[in-house]
Formats: structure tokens, C-alpha cells, sequence
């Protein structure tokens, strides 16, 4: 039943174009109320929502032979903030950190025997590094290295088979920000340590996580 009305709900092309002018109407709502200060470089709280593409071998072993038709569609979000420790370079560069609190990605693959591959991710308490310039006021460029603790499941659709893991995932971000919006992208790379339950049997394995993500959000 998840199964059928996920995949319903990622197939339904006016649904995403709902999804996506609602996030719009959202931000730019939120931008014109937010308080006129420099956010350039500023501590504070970041959310966004996001839209990825999984790599082909997403959620399969090394030399899998994946009989996948297409790469499938990822949607999420995630909740963070940033603390910057001092500027640089006449207050025009920030040094600092990003921490994600938690995340939450979900994801199906079609694969050629019309089974579809479902997965979800949990992250929690990613951190990294931060760097950010802003050239002028209310403005912002971040790049970001992360490592997230991440949990993830999958399962397929028509019959009973699941598998679980856990393990670290690494994310690169570049991001751009104006007042308080957020666009950016976010390449995630990362092997899952899981066990996968197949007729009583348990198997151990290394999953691959790697996808590319599209990032649309708020930064206060």
C-alpha cells in the first residue's frame, strides 16, 4: 500500500509542479517580511527542500549488474544551522561550520522487470566545515564539506524483501543566498554498511548512496 501510493505520488507530474510553485510562493512570501539586515554572513537557522537525481548504482553493490531503465527521482529536506567564528578579508569571508540536524530523503528506482526500488534516508547531526563570501550585503556564497551518520532503508515493491544499514555519507555544497534565500546543489557520496533479510537468510553488504541534489530553501 506505501509502496503503490509513493510511487503514484512521484509519477504525478502536476503534483511536482504544485510542489515546486508552492515552495516558491513560500520563500518569496517569507522574503519580503524578513527583516532588512546584512544575513551575508550571520548565524542562523537553514531549512530547504530538496530534488535529486540517485546515481545509476544507487543502492546497489560494487559490480552489481543494476537493471535499472531510469535513475529515478529523490525529494527531501533538511534542518541546520550555521555558526560562523570570525571574518576575514575586510569581513568579506566567513569561516565557520555547518551542522544539518536532520534530514530525510526519499527516493524510488523503476527497474526493467517493472519492480520498483523504494529507499529512504535519515541523517543526523551532519557537520562540516564552512566558507562563505559575501561580496555585498544580504548576499552569500557557500561551499561546505559534511559528514552525516546516516541510516538508511529500502525495499522493493512487489514482493517481501528489505534490507537496512547505516554508515557515514559525505556531501559537498555550493550554495547561493540572497536575504534569506537558498538555491544551491549538493553532490552526496557514501558506501551503507547493511543486512538485507531474503528468505530467512541474512546478507551483509555495502550499498553505494551517491546522488546529486538541487536545493531550494531559507536561511535566517
Amino acid at each position: 500500500m506505501f509502496e503503490t501510493l509513493f510511487l503514484n505520488i512521484i509519477n504525478n507530474h502536476s503534483m511536482k509542479l504544485r510542489y515546486i510553485l508552492l515552495l516558491f510562493i513560500c520563500i518569496f512570501y517569507t522574503m519580503e517580511v524578513a527583516a532588512q539586515k546584512d544575513r551575508g554572513i550571520k548565524n542562523g537557522f537553514r531549512m530547504n527542500f530538496q530534488l535529486g537525481i540517485p546515481s545509476i548504482d544507487y543502492g546497489a553493490t560494487d559490480g552489481a549488474n543494476v537493471l535499472v531503465n531510469s535513475p529515478g527521482t529523490s525529494f527531501g529536506f533538511d534542518l541546520g544551522n550555521y555558526f560562523y567564528f570570525g571574518k576575514v578579508a575586510d569581513d568579506k569571508l566567513g569561516i565557520g561550520m555547518a551542522v544539518n540536524w536532520f534530514g530525510m530523503n526519499f527516493s524510488a528506482k523503476p527497474l526493467y522487470s517493472g519492480t520498483n526500488n523504494f529507499f529512504i534516508e535519515f541523517q543526523f547531526c551532519g557537520v562540516g566545515p564552512l566558507l562563505t563570501f559575501s561580496p555585498v550585503e544580504n548576499m552569500g556564497i557557500d561551499v561546505s564539506f559534511q559528514v552525516k551518520p546516516t541510516i538508511f532503508v529500502a525495499g522493493y515493491s512487489d514482493f517481501d524483501r528489505t534490507y537496512t544499514g547505516g554508515g557515514l555519507t559525505f556531501s559537498n555544497l555550493i550554495a547561493f543566498r540572497y536575504k534569506v534565500l537558498f538555491v544551491g546543489i549538493e553532490p552526496n557520496f557514501g558506501k551503507i554498511k547493511s543486512s538485507e533479510v531474503d528468505n530467512l537468510d541474512q546478507i551483509k553488504r555495502k550499498l553505494n548512496a551517491g546522488q546529486f541534489k538541487f536545493l531550494l530553501g531559507l536561511k535566517f
